[in-house]
């Protein structure tokens, strides 16, 4: 099984990591933003369709209420009320049995097409019931005396609608069952309302309002209510629901006449949404538990949560295959330059999946072909440089002149000059030692000058009076580096060429510093014509191991010894003029021994 190999330094790491991490904030960002803005957005629909509910619900009970309140006022202002609170003799029973029968059947036939109306109590001036349609009323029960009666605000054709309140003043009604009730003064327009007037208490049922709460769902268990002023609610939504503490609570946050808020009771919390009855002013609240309003949030949630998820796996599949596209080049580049490394010069990179790929790889096959004839070129230019060291090792042991050399000792010891001969024995040692023993292909001046003195001493010894030598150098420049066997060539070539056929000459060599260091010989003797002057220069701009058939080997192999090692710019340069002499310039760049 091919290892998987996956380095956070590689290009296609990089890719798939900065892409996969800029997308995953992107879409982790868009995802979160939208999930929030789609969570506030159904939040505040529900909460407006809830408002609307509330209102039409509310709507619904006051319409409701003001079917009791036209009823209480036609009840209250009717002449059959009126005539029956009237003041009759006591004794006068049949006045009295039919004042109470038509009573009593003009609010029964009232109730009965009103479901809302639960009964009716007739209450005297002094707040004791007179006549009733329900149950019988404890005789001794004054109203008048009662909490929740005795703060009621009467005018004429005004209703008031009293609160949660017990209903203990009935004979078989239990003390700890509550009812709401409509109160209204009887009017007699015959008289003034006074401070003491008969009252029409309307006692209501209350499942009526609770059948109107119940046609509309809030959630799953969601519930609507109607709260009095004390902050009582009119009855219970649920059998199992502790609603006086949440009612008497949620009264405390009602200051306006409409609103919505969160409460918590206990571990629950509860989104409300309320609005004031403008008949009773009572408060109609919808509470809805919060956690039913978040599940349609949490679904969404766990939807947006998957989709995030799956985009986030497509942009990892996707950025391996992008990266893996983009690097595929790049991988197959390496592996052929590994091959290259490997010495297989012959393979090309030139690669056209890409633009950039091509141009890269185009030039990279130029630079491969730059290098290689480079290599080519200075493995070439360093076997030249050794022939043309070994040829410069060669000429300075010529066995002509060795050979004419001692030919040239022997007839010193003919003549019996011994103390030249040791002369002579003792400058061919030295010049072989400094051309054989001395490894360094550079030298210094001073070493070379050295060198090029004893050469010439012994050729004074063969030649005598042929010529005269003078060599001018200043300490200074001494230190300076030069190649080895530099000068004996260009004094060889004076000495064998120059005063051919003359009797005496002059070689003088000088040695100064301009830009480069310039090391000059000159001599005074025969010259050559311009053509051959130009012929030899050609010579010298010659490739390097280029044979030659006429003169100037020594001086060709100097040169472009000097040029291999220091650049073209550096070399001999020949300037000759016929029958005055020839001048040989050697440039090098100054390098003294200590750097």
């Amino acid at each position: 099984m091919k290892q998987l190999r996956f380095k956070i330094r590689t290009i296609r790491s990089y890719i798939v990591l900065y892409t996969c991490l800029i997308f995953t904030i992107v879409i982790s960002l868009f995802g979160g933003l939208t999930y929030y803005y789609i969570s506030n957005t159904m939040f505040n629909e529900i909460l407006k369709y809830t408002r609307q509910v509330v209102e039409e619900k509310k709507s619904n009970i006051d319409s409701l209420f003001s079917q009791v309140v036209t009823l209480m006022q036609q009840t209250a202002s009717s002449s059959i009320l009126n005539e029956s609170v009237q003041p009759i003799n006591p004794g006068d029973y049949p006045a009295l049995l039919n004042n109470q029968r038509r009573l009593e059947d003009y609010m029964q036939n009232l109730q009965k097409f009103n479901p809302i109306i639960k009964d009716f109590i007739v209450l005297d001036v002094n707040g004791t019931a007179i006549d009733q349609t329900g149950s019988a009323v404890i005789k001794e029960y004054n109203f008048h005396k009662q909490p929740w009666f005795a703060k009621q605000n009467f005018s004429y054709f005004r209703v008031n609608f009293i609160g949660v309140h017990p209903q203990d003043y009935y004979s078989s009604a239990s003390s700890d069952e509550m009812i709401v009730s409509a109160l209204a003064p009887v009017y007699n327009f015959s008289r003034p309302l006074g401070t003491s007037y008969p009252m029409l208490l309307c006692n209501l049922n209350v499942s009526e309002i609770q059948s109107l709460a119940k046609e509309t769902r809030f959630e799953k268990t969601g519930f609507l209510m109607v709260i009095d002023e004390k902050g009582q609610p009119l009855y219970k939504p649920a059998a199992n629901l502790h609603i006086d503490g949440i009612a008497s609570t949620v009264r405390k946050y009602m200051d306006a006449d409409s609103g919505d808020f969160f409460l918590n009771d206990g571990d629950k919390r509860f989104a409300v949404v309320y609005d004031t009855s403008k008949i009773t002013r009572w408060k109609i609240v919808t509470l809805i538990p919060a956690n039913e309003i978040s599940e349609h949030t949490h679904r969404i949630g766990i939807y947006f949560g998957l989709a995030i998820g799956i985009c986030i796996l497509l942009v990892i599949a996707a950025s391996f295959f992008i990266s893996s596209k983009l690097t595929r080049p790049i991988v197959r580049l390496i592996q052929k330059m590994q091959q290259i490394e490997r010495g297989d010069t012959s393979i090309k990179l030139y690669d056209t999946s890409t633009e950039e790929i091509e141009k890269l790889t185009y030039r990279i096959d130029s630079l491969i072909e730059n290098v290689t004839s480079l290599t080519r070129d200075v493995y070439t230019y360093q076997i030249h440089g050794k022939v043309m060291e070994l040829r410069a090792l060669q000429s300075q042991i010529n066995p002509h002149f060795l050979y004419n050399t001692l030919q040239s000792i022997k007839a010193l010891s003919v003549t019996g000059r011994n103390k030249d001969i040791s002369t002579m024995v003792t400058l061919i040692g030295s010049m072989l030692r400094y051309a054989i023993n001395n490894v360094q292909d550079v030298v210094t001046v001073a070493n070379e000058l050295q060198h090029i003195e004893v050469y010439m001493q012994i050729q004074n010894f063969r030649y005598p009076d042929r010529f005269h030598y003078q060599i001018v150098c200043d300490d200074v420049l001494k230190t300076n580096l030069m190649p080895k066997l530099t000068l004996q060539p260009i004094v060889e070539n004076a000495i064998l060429h120059a005063f051919h056929n003359r009797n005496q000459g002059n070689i003088r060599i000088i040695v100064q510093r301009m830009n480069h260091l310039i090391i000059s010989v000159h001599d005074d003797g025969v010259g050559m014509t311009p053509e051959d002057t130009d012929r030899l220069c050609s010579k010298l701009e010659g490739k390097p191991g280029e044979e030659t058939t006429q003169g100037g080997v020594g001086l060709i192999n100097v040169h472009h010894r000097i040029q291999m090692k220091y650049g073209e710019a550096y070399g001999l340069t020949i300037e000759s003029v016929l029958e005055q002499g020839t001048s040989v310039q050697i440039v090098i760049p100054f390098k003294e021994e200590s750097s």
